[in-house]
């Protein structure tokens, strides 16, 4: 007899899904890992069908769909018992994650995606026993993800499409649900990602975080449309990891981060392309921040209103990104920072040329743009630790595909390689795209 541990499949129709169940039933005993992408044909094929009306085309299109996931969910309860730990769903339609979740006691991850449907969640959930890890992505802010129970030694959650209050729901249940969870007790969430919550104005509400996730150490927020950050993150005293990317209604003298000085553990800060005009000067109160992540900012005024000259305080800083912030320079205070290690100016093709760094400064790795390194060649002869220096070709629009580059004057070129042979750099890479 065959002895199956991990399994691939793709099922189109109904009746495959049937045969599917068949087989888990013969053959499923040992499966620890198991991969679904279950996508009607007609949904594959965009709903076309030999009829004259194209609603009912894309009706019977999700009829079929959900014929599939039916008989999918039929499937899965074949598996009772089974020693599966991975599960990842890929499917079109509505999912419902139902008995056979809680029937599978060393499931350790689950990932659910759906492209055009929404996602079910019952209280089957509470009693996953072994769940650890749990991600969820419904097809878009219309079909929002709604949770009120979570598994009792859930660490990771991550969530495409959350209702709003999707945190404060789970905060009025969590521990009281589940054979393992104690009444009252906060839950054992380690990393949290919530994405685009649903509602066109409705940005994220993090009451009772604290509750739910109070050893949270990672937190993301994408595209949850804050304007500021939320207090209740500044709470969280175990948070090492903060990522609030891609909110673009945030201004700089209102963004909060002084709420952060109290996190004495976080040492990575992302604000990726949130639109900033200029870094606040709260930002010199995270002295304990090791990574800071800034790309993609509009950080384009001169250096001394930009925000970068507060960094100056972040003595443990190891990581800085600046990629495609068209700064008009470079403040001379980023290359004192005593334990700089990686610095990304890609596509920043207007900071040149770059002040000189202090004596014995650690740089290691650096991206730059090939018209400011040319322009910064007593800069560089001067880095005597760089190992590697990463070269892109013109501004971000260059890198994005969006323009042609331009490249230095003759001079500035052999400038640039003289100083390169007298640095006897470990690696040199020429970039001509994001890497």
């Amino acid at each position: 007899m065959n002895t199956w541990a991990e399994l691939h499949i793709c099922l189109e129709k109904a009746d495959q899904a049937r045969h599917f169940a068949v087989w888990l039933a013969r053959h499923g005993a040992q499966l620890q890992k198991l991969s679904l992408h279950t996508v009607s044909r007609l949904l594959s094929a965009g709903g076309q069908m030999p009829s004259q009306s194209p609603k009912l085309d894309r009706w019977l299109a999700q009829h079929a769909q959900g014929s599939i996931n039916e008989q999918v969910s039929q499937a899965l309860t074949r598996l009772a018992g089974s020693p599966l730990v991975e599960l990842r769903w890929r499917t079109a339609g509505d999912v419902a994650i139902t008995s056979w979740v809680q029937d599978l006691p060393q499931l350790h991850s689950l990932d659910v995606a759906t492209a055009t449907g929404s996602i079910s969640v019952t209280t089957h959930l509470a009693w996953a026993a072994s769940l650890c890890h749990l991600s969820f992505a419904s097809a878009s802010a219309e079909h929002p993800v709604q949770l009120h129970v979570l598994p009792p030694l859930l660490a990771s959650l991550a969530v495409q499409h959350p209702a709003p209050t999707l945190v404060r729901d789970l905060a009025g249940v969590v521990g009281s649900v589940g054979p393992h969870n104690k009444k009252g007790a906060p839950g054992r969430l380690r990393q949290l990602m919530l994405v685009e919550p649903a509602g066109m104005h409705s940005a994220i509400d993090l009451r009772g975080l604290g509750q739910v996730a109070g050893e949270l150490t990672s937190l993301s927020l994408v595209k949850c449309r804050l304007d500021q950050l939320p207090p209740q993150v500044g709470e969280v005293t175990a948070l090492r990891e903060l990522a609030i990317e891609q909110n673009w209604g945030m201004v700089p003298s209102s963004l909060g981060l002084e709420r952060l000085a109290a996190l004495r553990q976080l040492t990575f800060l992302s604000l990726r392309n949130c639109r900033l005009a200029s870094l606040p000067r709260g930002a010199a109160m995270l002295t304990g921040l090791h990574h800071l992540d800034l790309a993609l900012n509009d950080l384009n005024h001169a250096p001394l209103g930009c925000g970068l000259e507060h960094l100056s305080a972040l003595t443990a800083l190891t990581s800085i990104s600046l990629l495609g912030c068209r700064l008009q320079g470079l403040p001379a205070a980023v290359l004192t920072l005593p334990k700089l290690e990686f610095l990304s100016l890609a596509g920043v093709a207007s900071c040149g040329p770059l002040p000189l760094p202090a004596a014995a400064c650690p740089l290691k790795t650096l991206e730059l743009e090939l018209g400011v390194a040319a322009s910064s060649a007593d800069t560089l002869a001067q880095l005597t630790s760089l190992s590697k220096l990463c070269l892109s070709v013109g501004p971000l629009e260059v890198l994005l595909g969006g323009a042609k580059p331009m490249l230095p004057s003759t001079a500035g070129q052999a400038a640039l390689l003289e100083a390169l042979e007298a640095m006897q750099l470990g690696a040199v890479r020429l970039c001509y795209g994001l890497q």
